[in-house]
């Protein structure tokens, strides 16, 4: 029987935080109490202490969603630049006879 040697798989990120984060989800979680901190310190202007309380849950939200939520495998920070991308793409169709059609639907395949 043949032995073959198999690279190591190394698609995976090195969980760096407990064995549980990588760095990129650190940086989200960072970003996400920056962001609860900051909401936190504008509702502590009208409804005190507790405005501050009031104001992290976005910021977790915030963390929570862009660490840990897949979206058909991706993070959803990678999705939305895929889908980003795929929208800003030309979507004209090179190849349609424009003898059969009606000067009305020329003129909305060009602005299309």
């Amino acid at each position: 029987m043949s032995v073959y040697n198999m690279p190591p798989d190394t698609s995976a990120r090195e969980k760096i935080i407990g064995g549980k984060l990588d760095w990129v989800q650190l940086i989200w979680v960072l970003i996400g109490l920056v962001i609860g901190f900051l909401v936190g310190a504008f509702f502590k202007l009208f409804f005190g202490m507790i405005g501050m309380v009031i104001g992290f849950i976005p910021g977790i939200a915030f963390a929570i969603i862009f660490c840990f939520v897949k979206i058909h495998e991706l993070s959803v920070f990678d999705y939305l630049r895929y889908s980003k991308k795929h929208r800003q793409k030309t979507k004209k169709l090179p190849n349609v006879r424009t003898e059969a059609l009606e000067e009305e639907d020329i003129k909305n395949i060009k602005n299309y």
